[in-house]
């Protein structure tokens, strides 16, 4: 009996770790991803690159501050304490993003404090990703770490169709003179996050920590450098960081723009960009779920590198799409290397650090990916600055496609920008590639 009621808890800890990815890419496909950025960009007419210095800005934060916060909660065993407050946190910044953007058709200077409220939302988001990516250690096994990883992956795709679904038709609305019906989609996506997020707080349950205390006056900046320091400890574990690092250079900053770029590059209205984003998000989820099983088959660094050659191949195929059948066809390829990134990523660290270290070594992978988020949009934003068709590197360009009869410099000059931002992704991906090769290939973490 006692057996049968265990696997019953851990089968609901699983769930309930499972749907938090539900809850969380709502938020992410609501206001990072699709109405948000679309919104300032393309209905305020606001330049790339301010949206880039808030997102930026956040995942700096979250880079300097994770490590120390992760190394904390795992000392302590307070990593699901640590996501409640993140999660509180992330859901009212959110509220008050919605407040303050109804407000902004009759003050435009409070433009600046949105974005300011962006980055904070942001930054709790993110930052709840490195305790909830450590508590897999507690919902799962070796052996399976990769089917529950990517189960989580997939249904967070799963909520990223269902949140934007669901809030859409507000969209849709005029109710406030001057307001965009994108700025209706703000507040309901705030109370899905919260309210699909409870199952979470109810079911997991965090193992006691197994190292009883941390100096009590040690600074976030002491907190970093220690665990940087000991990346080092575990062989591939610090290869591991960089070649994520340059995967989520890409990943990130192609999530964060995909709808401006359908939008400037292939013409897509807003329903275009609906059906893109439903089509990229159901094979995501199915991509996540595969990945998950290849993952416990192939192991973890194999499926990784599998992902990221995939994601070269959709990149250079999306930077010279023309037509939106085309695109259509590349969003779908895209949805099932997005999910897969994040599924294989979780078990290959977990089969790199110890147990008792993953809350640490998850906000050590969130200094990496979230130092590639401010390098990633920061190089976006500066190429689609300097290539635009009347600057030289987009006038350069123009010339070689018409020279080599690639495409009509006509109607490729207004979109010409994205294209050669989006090509610049491919850079850190394909260096990725190569400073993955040499990590182990292992199931489960092994003591050097």
């Amino acid at each position: 009996m006692a057996a049968v009621t265990a696997t019953r808890e851990m089968r609901k800890a699983q769930i309930g770790w499972i749907i938090y990815d539900f809850a969380n890419t709502i938020f992410s496909m609501n206001i990072v991803t699709y109405f948000f950025a679309s919104w300032l960009i393309n209905e305020l007419a606001l330049e790339d690159i301010y949206f880039s210095l808030a997102y930026s800005a956040s995942m700096l934060a979250v880079a300097l501050t994770l490590p120390a916060l992760g190394r904390r909660a795992d000392h302590h065993g307070t990593r699901l304490d640590h996501l409640l407050v993140f999660t509180l946190l992330c859901v009212g910044f959110t509220e008050l993003i919605a407040l303050t953007a109804l407000l902004q058709s009759l003050y435009t200077a409070l433009i600046v404090v949105i974005l300011v409220l962006f980055a904070a939302a942001n930054y709790f988001y993110e930052g709840g990703l490195t305790f909830y990516n450590a508590l897999i250690s507690d919902v799962s096994t070796p052996e399976n770490i990769g089917k529950i990883s990517g189960l989580g992956t997939g249904i967070g795709y799963a909520g990223s169709l269902c949140g934007l679904l669901m809030v859409y038709p507000l969209s849709t609305l005029t109710i406030w003179p001057g307001v965009s019906g994108s700025v209706y989609t703000f507040l309901p996506t705030a109370l899905l996050f919260a309210l699909f997020a409870i199952p979470t707080f109810m079911w997991v349950k965090e193992r006691p920590a197994v190292q009883a205390h941390i100096p009590a006056r040690e600074s976030f900046w002491v907190g970093l450098r220690r665990s940087l320091k000991e990346t080092r400890d575990y062989p591939g574990l610090l290869r591991f960081m960089i070649g994520n690092f340059l995967i989520a250079d890409a990943v990130n900053t192609v999530i964060l723009y995909m709808s401006v770029y359908s939008q400037s590059a292939v013409g897509f209205v807003e329903t275009d960009k609906l059906i893109l984003f439903a089509v990229s998000t159901t094979v995501a989820l199915f991509g996540s779920i595969l990945f998950g099983y290849i993952t416990d088959w192939l192991k973890a660094k194999t499926a990784l590198m599998i992902t990221a050659a995939g994601w070269v191949v959709c990149l250079l195929a999306a930077s010279v799409a023309a037509s939106k059948a085309v695109f259509f066809v590349i969003g779908g390829f895209v949805g099932i290397f997005l999910g897969a990134v994040w599924t294989t990523s979780r078990p290959l660290l977990n089969s790199l650090a110890p147990g008792e270290k993953l809350g640490q070594f998850y906000g050590v992978l969130s200094l990496c990916s979230k130092a590639a988020a401010v390098i990633g949009p920061l190089l976006w934003g500066l190429v689609a600055l300097i290539g635009k068709s009347d600057q030289p590197l987009g006038q350069v360009t123009l010339d070689w496609l018409g020279a080599l009869g690639i495409g009509e410099p006509a109607e490729l000059a207004g979109s010409i920008h994205h294209r050669l931002a989006l090509v610049a992704q491919v850079v850190p991906m394909l260096i990725g590639l190569w400073v993955l090769r040499k990590l182990p290939n292992r199931r489960r973490y092994q003591a050097p």
